[in-house]
Protein backbone atom coordinates (compact mmCIF):
# COMPACT_ATOMS: atom_id res chain seq x y z
CA UNK A 1 0.00 0.00 0.00
CA UNK A 2 2.74 2.12 0.53
CA UNK A 3 4.88 1.13 -2.04
CA UNK A 4 3.70 4.23 -4.77
CA UNK A 5 4.80 6.42 -2.62
CA UNK A 6 7.89 5.45 -1.44
CA UNK A 7 8.67 4.00 -4.69
CA UNK A 8 10.29 7.60 -6.15
CA UNK A 9 11.72 8.25 -3.31
CA UNK A 10 13.85 5.07 -4.11
CA UNK A 11 14.16 5.92 -7.51
CA UNK A 12 15.10 9.64 -6.99
CA UNK A 13 18.15 7.75 -4.41
CA UNK A 14 19.12 5.84 -6.99
CA UNK A 15 18.05 3.18 -4.82
CA UNK A 16 16.38 1.26 -7.51
CA UNK A 17 17.98 -0.40 -10.80
CA UNK A 18 15.64 -2.31 -13.50
CA UNK A 19 15.88 -5.72 -13.37
CA UNK A 20 14.61 -8.15 -15.81
CA UNK A 21 10.68 -8.00 -16.65
CA UNK A 22 8.11 -10.17 -14.80
CA UNK A 23 5.25 -12.10 -15.75
CA UNK A 24 3.19 -11.72 -12.84
CA UNK A 25 0.99 -8.40 -12.55
CA UNK A 26 -2.51 -7.82 -10.87
CA UNK A 27 -5.07 -8.32 -13.22
CA UNK A 28 -6.29 -4.94 -14.41
CA UNK A 29 -9.86 -5.99 -14.48
CA UNK A 30 -10.21 -6.96 -10.83
CA UNK A 31 -9.91 -4.34 -7.77
CA UNK A 32 -9.31 -7.40 -5.08
CA UNK A 33 -5.80 -7.37 -5.96
CA UNK A 34 -5.87 -10.80 -7.83
CA UNK A 35 -1.83 -12.17 -8.96
CA UNK A 36 -1.57 -13.68 -11.98
CA UNK A 37 0.86 -14.65 -14.94
CA UNK A 38 0.96 -12.86 -18.05
CA UNK A 39 1.94 -14.44 -21.39
CA UNK A 40 3.46 -12.78 -24.62
CA UNK A 41 1.45 -13.78 -27.58
CA UNK A 42 2.80 -14.60 -31.30
CA UNK A 43 2.17 -10.40 -31.80
CA UNK A 44 4.22 -9.30 -29.10
CA UNK A 45 1.09 -8.46 -26.42
CA UNK A 46 0.49 -10.03 -23.31
CA UNK A 47 -2.67 -11.50 -21.82
CA UNK A 48 -3.37 -12.78 -18.95
CA UNK A 49 -6.28 -15.03 -17.34
CA UNK A 50 -7.63 -13.89 -14.59
CA UNK A 51 -8.86 -16.84 -12.18
CA UNK A 52 -10.26 -15.03 -8.99
CA UNK A 53 -13.35 -14.10 -11.19
CA UNK A 54 -15.65 -16.41 -13.35
CA UNK A 55 -17.18 -13.17 -15.24
CA UNK A 56 -13.34 -12.11 -16.29
CA UNK A 57 -11.88 -14.00 -19.07
CA UNK A 58 -8.83 -12.78 -20.88
CA UNK A 59 -6.89 -10.04 -20.27
CA UNK A 60 -4.51 -7.86 -22.24
CA UNK A 61 -1.64 -6.75 -20.28
CA UNK A 62 0.14 -3.22 -20.90
CA UNK A 63 3.79 -4.46 -20.68
CA UNK A 64 4.48 -1.38 -18.43
CA UNK A 65 3.13 -3.22 -16.05
CA UNK A 66 5.64 -6.14 -16.21
CA UNK A 67 8.64 -3.37 -15.18
CA UNK A 68 10.41 -4.72 -12.24
CA UNK A 69 12.95 -3.26 -10.18
CA UNK A 70 15.58 -4.67 -7.78
CA UNK A 71 16.76 -2.50 -4.91
CA UNK A 72 20.56 -1.88 -5.25
CA UNK A 73 21.91 -2.34 -1.78
CA UNK A 74 25.26 -1.66 -2.73
CA UNK A 75 24.23 2.16 -3.40
CA UNK A 76 22.41 2.32 -0.25
CA UNK A 77 25.52 1.35 1.34
CA UNK A 78 27.42 3.72 -0.46
CA UNK A 79 24.99 6.74 0.73
CA UNK A 80 24.65 5.25 3.80
CA UNK A 81 28.94 5.33 4.57
CA UNK A 82 28.88 9.02 3.15
CA UNK A 83 25.89 10.04 5.61
CA UNK A 84 27.42 8.10 8.32
CA UNK A 85 31.03 10.24 7.04
CA UNK A 86 32.45 6.54 7.22
CA UNK A 87 36.01 6.07 5.81
CA UNK A 88 34.79 3.87 2.65
CA UNK A 89 36.41 0.45 2.00
CA UNK A 90 33.32 -1.33 1.04
CA UNK A 91 33.35 -4.83 0.98
CA UNK A 92 31.29 -7.84 1.34
CA UNK A 93 32.53 -10.50 3.69
CA UNK A 94 29.71 -12.95 3.97
CA UNK A 95 27.76 -13.48 0.93
CA UNK A 96 24.06 -11.63 1.03
CA UNK A 97 24.58 -11.21 4.81
CA UNK A 98 27.75 -8.72 6.64
CA UNK A 99 29.37 -6.08 4.84
CA UNK A 100 32.86 -4.21 6.15
CA UNK A 101 31.73 -0.48 5.55
CA UNK A 102 34.97 1.20 6.20
CA UNK A 103 36.66 3.25 9.12
CA UNK A 104 34.48 5.07 11.39
CA UNK A 105 36.00 7.74 13.91
CA UNK A 106 34.59 9.53 16.70
CA UNK A 107 36.05 11.69 19.41
CA UNK A 108 39.68 10.49 18.08
CA UNK A 109 38.97 6.29 18.51
CA UNK A 110 38.47 5.07 15.57
CA UNK A 111 36.27 1.42 15.02
CA UNK A 112 35.60 -0.35 12.05
CA UNK A 113 31.76 -0.17 10.69
CA UNK A 114 29.62 -3.19 9.03
CA UNK A 115 26.08 -3.67 7.86
CA UNK A 116 24.43 -6.86 8.55
CA UNK A 117 21.05 -7.70 7.10
CA UNK A 118 20.36 -9.55 10.48
CA UNK A 119 16.76 -8.15 12.07
CA UNK A 120 17.68 -10.16 15.21
CA UNK A 121 19.07 -8.40 18.78
CA UNK A 122 20.67 -11.51 19.87
CA UNK A 123 22.12 -12.37 16.76
CA UNK A 124 23.98 -8.90 16.07
CA UNK A 125 25.40 -8.52 19.15
CA UNK A 126 26.96 -12.55 18.66
CA UNK A 127 28.36 -11.23 15.79
CA UNK A 128 29.81 -7.60 17.14
CA UNK A 129 31.30 -10.34 19.60
CA UNK A 130 33.43 -12.05 16.86
CA UNK A 131 34.15 -9.19 14.72
CA UNK A 132 35.82 -6.83 17.30
CA UNK A 133 39.25 -8.75 17.69
CA UNK A 134 42.08 -6.04 18.52
CA UNK A 135 41.19 -1.88 19.77
CA UNK A 136 38.15 -0.51 19.99
CA UNK A 137 34.71 -2.48 19.27
CA UNK A 138 33.53 -2.27 16.03
CA UNK A 139 30.28 -0.37 15.04
CA UNK A 140 27.45 -2.70 12.97
CA UNK A 141 24.47 -1.02 11.23
CA UNK A 142 21.23 -3.29 11.06
CA UNK A 143 18.12 -3.78 10.26
CA UNK A 144 16.12 -4.86 13.61
CA UNK A 145 14.81 -2.40 16.19
CA UNK A 146 16.48 -1.72 19.77
CA UNK A 147 15.52 -4.13 22.56
CA UNK A 148 13.53 -2.22 24.94
CA UNK A 149 14.54 -4.18 27.70
CA UNK A 150 18.08 -5.13 29.35
CA UNK A 151 21.15 -3.27 28.42
CA UNK A 152 22.06 -3.22 24.50
CA UNK A 153 25.89 -2.11 23.23
CA UNK A 154 25.31 1.41 21.82
CA UNK A 155 28.01 0.22 18.53
CA UNK A 156 24.49 -1.25 17.22
CA UNK A 157 23.04 0.75 15.32
CA UNK A 158 19.52 0.25 13.96
CA UNK A 159 19.33 1.73 10.21
CA UNK A 160 15.03 1.69 10.74
CA UNK A 161 15.42 4.18 13.56
CA UNK A 162 18.43 6.34 12.11
CA UNK A 163 17.31 6.51 8.59
CA UNK A 164 13.79 8.43 7.99
CA UNK A 165 12.21 9.14 4.81
CA UNK A 166 10.84 12.58 3.85
CA UNK A 167 9.60 13.86 0.29
CA UNK A 168 13.02 15.40 0.50
CA UNK A 169 14.70 11.61 0.57
CA UNK A 170 17.00 9.65 2.76
CA UNK A 171 17.90 10.92 5.98
CA UNK A 172 20.78 9.95 8.53
CA UNK A 173 20.57 10.55 12.25
CA UNK A 174 23.80 11.22 12.90
CA UNK A 175 23.37 12.00 16.67
CA UNK A 176 23.37 8.52 17.40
Amino acid sequence: EEFPAFAPLLKKADFLKPDQPGREVLCPALPNNCLVTAHRTNNGRYYAHCECSEEVGLVQIDPKNLHRFRFDLDAFLNWLISAAAIEADLKEIEHGELWHLGEKTLKGETAQAYFSRSKDAEETERLMRVLHKDGNPPVVFWLGETPHRGQFPPNLISLPETVSVSEKGFVFDRKL
